[in-house]
């Protein structure tokens, strides 16, 4: 099921502008029954286009954020909060950027998540 997500987020990144990316990614998170496959789509989705779509993936690391929360899924509480702190970091929002950091590494000492804390 993941895989068939990140296959639709390769194809959409190299297919639509971003009013048809953002409506593409309307459709698949309607379509996803799973809230844990909708968690990583949307972190994922966020990481791969935060450079040329920094307010979306803004928001859908927020979206990700508070449906990770919902689950207590704490790999992916620990990925939203890094993602916001990228994008911080992209805006020169530093002190946000900081703030997001010092919490996604909170939350992968918490599950015992050594990759992430190395990847933040």
């Amino acid at each position: 099921m993941l895989r068939l997500l990140f296959l639709i987020v390769l194809l959409l990144n190299a297919t639509f502008s971003s009013p048809q990316k953002v409506e593409a990614v309307e459709n698949t998170l309607d379509s996803t029954q799973s809230l844990t496959a909708k968690i990583h789509y949307l972190n994922y989705w966020s990481k791969e286009n935060y450079k040329s779509f920094p307010k979306e993936a803004f928001n859908y690391s927020n979206q990700a954020l508070q449906l990770a929360k919902k689950v207590n899924d704490y790999s992916a509480i620990g990925d939203a909060l890094s993602r916001i702190g990228v994008i911080h970091k992209r805006n020169d929002q530093l002190d946000n950027a900081l703030y997001s950091y010092d919490n996604a590494i909170k939350i992968y000492h918490l599950s015992k998540d050594s990759l992430g804390i190395y990847k933040t």
